[in-house]
């Protein structure tokens, strides 16, 4: 699977939730100050970006489910590529235990 179909995967599923657990788009704008417009662009995947961990894990806390669910979706599987990006962004205070 490439990027584009993962991103596609990840946005189809994130949409499916968040209708499933009934919150609109303009809920996550009011409560969380997610921007609809970004939100949808995601849900669509119109955005030409790859999906960060802290976004990924952002997304997963707003819908109320599991990040590594999601993780996997954007493969996102193996635990060195998550310790190495908060690393480059020096975020590793961040990072569980069990990334260690």
């Amino acid at each position: 699977m490439d990027d584009i179909e993962r991103w596609q995967a990840f946005g189809s599923y994130i949409r499916t939730i968040r209708k499933e657990k009934n919150i609109t788009m303009y809920a996550i704008e009011k409560e969380f100050g997610f921007s609809r417009q970004y939100w949808s662009r995601i849900e669509l995947s119109k955005q030409g970006y790859a999906l960060k961990p802290d976004l990924i894990q952002r997304i997963a806390s707003i819908l109320d489910i599991n990040y590594i669910d999601l993780y996997e979706i954007v493969g996102y599987c193996d635990d060195s590529y998550i310790k190495e990006y908060y690393e480059r962004k020096d975020l590793s205070k961040n990072l569980t235990d069990s990334l260690d």
